[in-house]
């Protein structure tokens, strides 16, 4: 063999195993990158979902907070109730009618009695 044919085949063997090399190492620079981008997107979700629980941690405490506002009112309210049940107060318009009608009575007597202290009948 000719010494031009054996340089020839050795830098085609050279250019052959560097093309291999080259294209193994862009494949692996490839699914590398392929794998920090969906590491990313997996962060970027990760984030995202635990932004959303935090803010529904956030509406149930204000959801809570505002239960016991209302139960405490609720509370209150059965407390008036029970006040307003044991001062009788719908006992009241039929009293005063009474009252009105006894102040009627009595100062129809009080204006006999001055008139019979006037001299009249």
């Amino acid at each position: 063999m000719d010494k031009l044919t054996i340089i020839v085949s050795v830098l085609s063997l050279l250019v052959s195993l560097t093309t291999l090399v080259s294209f193994f190492i862009k494949a692996r620079k490839r699914i590398e990158d392929d794998a920090t981008e969906e590491t990313e997107e997996k962060t970027k979700a990760s984030m995202s979902l635990d932004y959303i629980k935090l803010q529904n941690e956030t509406i149930i405490a204000g959801n809570r907070n505002i239960a016991d506002k209302l139960d405490d009112q609720n509370a209150r309210l059965t407390r008036l109730e029970t006040t307003v049940a044991n001062s009788h107060l719908a006992e009241l318009p039929s009293r005063v009618a009474a009252c009105e009608e006894s102040v009627k009575s009595a100062h129809k007597r009080i204006d006999r009695l001055h008139r019979k202290d006037e001299g009249g009948i």
